[in-house]
């Protein structure tokens, strides 16, 4: 799946097994892998799925492509 570095501090939300949901701010330098991509045209304000630190989070896709730059598996 693609990878992705952070730019610059972020928000996410983070979803728990008993249905809660806190927000966190992914600092800059994170790497981060998509788990699910939008297929087609979508709204900014999208919801995509991604893994931070071996948790998986959700973030918006505006803030995927403004604040973040693609980068290769090494």
């Amino acid at each position: 799946m693609p990878r992705f570095r952070i730019k610059s501090p972020t928000m996410a939300i983070q979803r728990f097994e008993d249905g809660r949901r806190e927000s966190l701010l992914l600092p800059s330098r994170s790497e981060i892998e998509i788990s699910t991509l939008p297929d087609g045209e979508r709204p900014k304000n999208w919801l995509v799925d991604v893994r931070w630190k071996e948790q998986p989070v959700t973030m918006f896709l505006v803030d995927l492509l403004e604040r973040g730059e693609r980068i290769d598996r090494d």
